[in-house]
C-alpha cells in the first residue's frame, strides 16, 4: 500500500518525445518509493513507437498513462492561436479540470525541465481556495516591455504576480467551481492575446488566486543559478541548442540515462541558438507592440 498518489500531467507532441523522455527520468530518478507516481501524457500526434519508448519508464510505483485528446481538441483548434514556437499541446491544460472530475489536485508540468527533488513535495503544498499555485515568471525580471505588458494588458497589479505556468499545481476542484474552461473559451472569442497565449489566458482569469510558492519549484535553466533548485526549466533558450547556459549540467545529467542522448547532443548548432536569440527579440516586439496599444490609465 502506497502512501499517496501523486497525479502529474504532460502534454506533448511526438517532437518533444526525447525531452519529455529526460523530464521523465528525472522525476523518476527522484521519486520516494512510498508514493504511487500516476504519469499521464495529453496527446494528439505521437506514434507507437514514441509511445513505447516512453511506457518504458513504468514500474511498481510508477504508471504511465497516454491520452489521446484529438477529439475533445476539435471541438477546440478553430478558436486556438499557435505559432512557430507555440503548438496546440499548450492547451491542453485547460481540458484537465473536466477531463478528471476524480482529482481535486494535480500537478501539471512542461516537458523542457528537469526535476531535483521529490514531485511528491510540490504536490503536498496547501493551495486552500486558490486556483493555481506557480512562480513568477523569471524572464519578465529581465525585460521592461515584458512588465509593462503583464501589467497594462494582462490587467495583473504588479508584473511578479504573472506566473509562468508550465509548473503548476492546480486546483481542479476550484477550477471546476468557477468554470474554468468555459471562462478560457469564452476569453479566447473576446480576446486575443499574441504574446504568451494559454499562460496569458490563465494569468487572466486566475488573477488573485494564485498561490506563489518557493521560486526553487521554477528556476531558468538561462537566467538564474539559484542554490538548491527543485525545478530547473529551459524556457526559450534550451541546452539542446547552445553549448553554454548556466544549469546545463542538471539537464545532460539526466539526458544521459536515457536513449535519446545522442540524438538530444545532436541537435546543437549554431543555428539553433541563432534561432532563439530571434525567438527572444520577437518576444519583445510582441509585448512593447501591444503594450503601446492601451493607455497608462
Amino acid at each position: 500500500m502506497y502512501k499517496q498518489e501523486i497525479p502529474v500531467f504532460f502534454a506533448v507532441d511526438d517532437a518533444y518525445i526525447p525531452f519529455l523522455a529526460v523530464t521523465m527520468q528525472s522525476l523518476i530518478e527522484n521519486a520516494s518509493n512510498e508514493n504511487l507516481y500516476v504519469l499521464r501524457v495529453l496527446y494528439t500526434n505521437i506514434s507507437d513507437e514514441n509511445i513505447n519508448k516512453i511506457m518504458k519508464y513504468a514500474k511498481d510505483n510508477i504508471k504511465i498513462e497516454f491520452v489521446n485528446v484529438q477529439e475533445k481538441l476539435e471541438k477546440l483548434k478553430n478558436k486556438l492561436l499557435v505559432r512557430d514556437y507555440y503548438s496546440n499541446a499548450t492547451y491542453f491544460r485547460i481540458l484537465l479540470p473536466n477531463l478528471y472530475p476524480e482529482y481535486d489536485k494535480v500537478i501539471y508540468l512542461d516537458s523542457d525541465i528537469v526535476i531535483l527533488e521529490d514531485i511528491a513535495n510540490l504536490y503536498n503544498i496547501d493551495l486552500s481556495n486558490n486556483l493555481l499555485a506557480g512562480v513568477p515568471e523569471p524572464w519578465f525580471e529581465q525585460y521592461e516591455e515584458f512588465q509593462t505588458y503583464a501589467e497594462r494588458i494582462i490587467g495583473v497589479s504588479s508584473y511578479k504576480k504573472y506566473i509562468n505556468v508550465g509548473v503548476l499545481l492546480m486546483n481542479l476542484k476550484e477550477l471546476r467551481n468557477m468554470n474554468f474552461e468555459d471562462v478560457f473559451m469564452h476569453l479566447l472569442d473576446v480576446v486575443k492575446y499574441t504574446f504568451l497565449q494559454d499562460e496569458d489566458y490563465i494569468n487572466r482569469i486566475c488573477k488573485g488566486r494564485i498561490k506563489h510558492i518557493d521560486e526553487r519549484w521554477n528556476v531558468s535553466g538561462y537566467l538564474y543559478d539559484k542554490e538548491n533548485p527543485k525545478i530547473v526549466h529551459y524556457t526559450i533558450f534550451k541546452p539542446w541548442h547552445r553549448e553554454e547556459m548556466l544549469n546545463k549540467d542538471c539537464f545532460w545529467k539526466y539526458a544521459k540515462n536515457t536513449e535519446f542522448y545522442d540524438y538530444i547532443k545532436g541537435l546543437i548548432t549554431e543555428q539553433s541558438a541563432e534561432n532563439e536569440v530571434k525567438s527572444l527579440k520577437e518576444f519583445r516586439r510582441i509585448a512593447e507592440f501591444e503594450a503601446s496599444c492601451v493607455g497608462n490609465g
